[in-house]
């Protein structure tokens, strides 16, 4: 009996592992394509995470086969896709692509289209804020954010989706990452870095002060 209640505890256990994302990468996705838009970044609020969460268990709730999912509730992106494929980077990156659909010239004014929209949220100027929470059913998860304040506001399109400013320094660190050695400098969009605080555990502030510090040619601590 006890065996069967610990495999019982134990599948619970993994289950809630595997539904789960880190706050921080998401929100580095975020900040980092803000950044090549020139635009502030976004801080995490509890309170908005606490709301998405009841919307992605909500939508788990109601459905489990789920399709990538979309809704008109004002200053939030959603995203559904198998628990084996998420990652929190690739997740804003899918938001993101919505840049290829959007019109710069045309300032967004009348456009449903929710991937574009998913890309202007993600990019809004005026937005100060963001929180995510997830929920998954079966093999699927579903990731939503809530923004605040909420954009895709008709008329305001101009002045808060700005386009690209430039491509920003980032180092790969294809030699010695784990020990911040010196890697060989690329161009690369920094959104790269998720993917190896990611794989080699790096600390995501000294990351970013490297990188920001290798731009303007400072290399005294390396």
């Amino acid at each position: 009996m006890i065996f069967h209640w610990l495999l019982l505890l134990c599948s619970l256990y993994s289950e809630a592992r595997e539904c789960s994302f880190k706050k921080e990468l998401v929100l580095l996705a975020h900040n980092d394509y803000r950044r090549i838009h020139t635009v502030q970044e976004l801080e995490w609020n509890n309170e908005l995470a606490i709301s998405a969460q009841k919307e992605a268990t909500k939508i788990t709730k109601e459905r489990c086969d789920l399709p990538l999912y979309y809704s008109d509730l004002a200053g939030t992106n959603y995203l559904s896709v198998g628990k084996k494929q998420f990652d929190e980077g690739l997740a804003v990156k899918f938001w993101y692509e919505g840049i290829k659909e959007y019109d710069f010239k045309s300032s967004g004014v009348t456009t449903r289209n929710p991937n574009v929209l998913a890309f202007t949220q993600l990019v809004w100027k005026a937005t100060k804020a963001v929180g995510c929470g997830v929920s998954c059913c079966s093999e699927n998860m579903v990731l939503v954010c809530r923004y605040h304040p909420f954009g895709n506001i008709p008329g305001l399109f101009s002045q808060n989706v700005l386009e690209k400013y430039s491509i920003v320094m980032g180092n790969l660190f294809n030699k010695h990452p784990k020990t911040y050695g010196q890697g060989s400098h690329q161009c690369c969009v920094c959104f790269n870095r998720h993917g190896l605080i990611r794989k080699y555990g790096l600390e995501i502030c000294r990351q970013c002060f490297r990188e920001r510090a290798t731009t303007i040619g400072f290399h005294k601590y390396w």
